[in-house]
């Protein structure tokens, strides 16, 4: 079924619960005064008469100062009714980028990004672009999979399959031997066997490995061409420490400059070494948020990213011989429970 048909399928399928209903709207463009809007996404809200009552309420209590309820027009009311379900959406991503903006996704959320970006680029084309067609994006293979296969399957078994298929980072997804429409759904940890979504199971030496694409590194004179998604190749003059780009395209703003990992590793009596905190030098010479276009590093702590200054680093450090000092006084602790407990066991 097209996207078309399944779109006319739900539409029947409300109108059959609750007959034919009336449509107003849209009155106005929502959008945030500080960006510059690329394209109009239109929403279509099935409410009941409580939902636009109260949505009207939540809206008009910014107005209520020189207004009566009474003098509202028909236009006003519906503008504050979609005002408010459009500027809750737009100021929940307003702050999403924020947050984003104060951290750096670890490289695998990195790729799930750029193809995100190049999904919302066949999506919503700029003006003068041609819409992609249906036909123009391969199927994914979970539409290629018979769908009487899966009848009567747990839901949650269909998520992690579903999952498997998409390349979700938290699902194994290791490819089935001659049915490479039903991959691993296990997670991400150890498990002894691979499984897929009917129960069929395969050893993990049968798993194909992962290789990873070659990256774009610099010639001799330091510079290397990447491709962007909104400004073609774009050429760069890399630092020394920079261990090449990926060729997957994305927004020229996204380019940056890696160095290799540095692990900070302590190590823990009976487990070996574990690595606490890693940092590499990094550089956005595009960038137009914080921490702008100088070179920092960027410290990975439990999984999230914190790009730092000299500074910073110095900071960090300095709470780090903190904690030193906060052990060795746990340590003498722990040797003063263990004395009045008898000893050491």
């Amino acid at each position: 079924m097209s996207s078309e048909e399944e779109r006319a399928r739900r539409s029947v399928d409300l109108a059959r619960e609750h007959g034919e209903l009336p449509v107003y709207g849209p009155t106005e463009p929502q959008f945030d005064e500080g960006v510059t809007p690329d394209v109009i996404v239109r929403v279509d809200y099935a409410l009941s008469r409580e939902q636009l009552v109260t949505a009207l309420g939540i809206g008009f209590a910014e107005i209520a100062a020189d207004r009566a309820p009474e003098a509202l027009t028909v236009e006003e009311v519906r503008a504050e009714v979609e005002g408010f379900l459009g500027s809750r959406g737009i100021m929940e991503v307003d702050d999403q980028m924020e947050r984003d903006a104060q951290r750096t996704f670890p490289p695998e959320q990195q790729h799930v990004m750029q193809l995100l970006t190049a999904a919302v680029e066949r999506a919503y084309p700029a003006a003068g672009v041609s819409p992609a067609r249906e036909s123009d994006t391969p199927a994914p293979r979970s539409d290629r999979v018979p769908a009487e296969s899966l009848d009567g399957i747990d839901p949650e078994l269909l998520a992690w399959h579903q999952g498997a298929l998409e390349g979700d980072p938290a699902v194994c997804g290791a490819e089935q031997p001659g049915r490479r429409n039903f991959p691993c759904i296990n997670n991400r940890a150890h498990h002894p066997e691979h499984r897929d979504v009917l129960g069929r199971t395969w050893p993990l030496h049968e798993e194909q490995l992962f290789v990873a694409r070659p990256r774009l590194t610099a010639g001799a004179d330091g510079a290397v061409t990447v491709p962007t998604l909104d400004h073609g190749p774009v050429t760069l003059t890399c630092p020394t420490w920079c261990h090449g780009h990926e060729d997957t395209p994305k927004h020229r703003v996204d380019l940056a400059h890696e160095g290799d990992d540095i692990p900070l590793i302590v190590t823990v009596p009976g487990h070996g070494p574990v690595t606490v905190m890693t940092g590499l030098f990094e550089q956005r010479p595009f960038a137009t948020r914080p921490p702008g276009t100088g070179v920092f590093l960027n410290l990975e702590i439990d999984g999230a990213c914190y790009p730092l200054t000299p500074d910073g680093i110095r900071g960090v450090a300095e709470d780090l011989l903190t904690a030193v000092v906060d052990l060795r006084v746990l340590a003498a602790r722990l040797g003063v429970y263990a004395a009045q407990d008898g000893g050491e066991r």
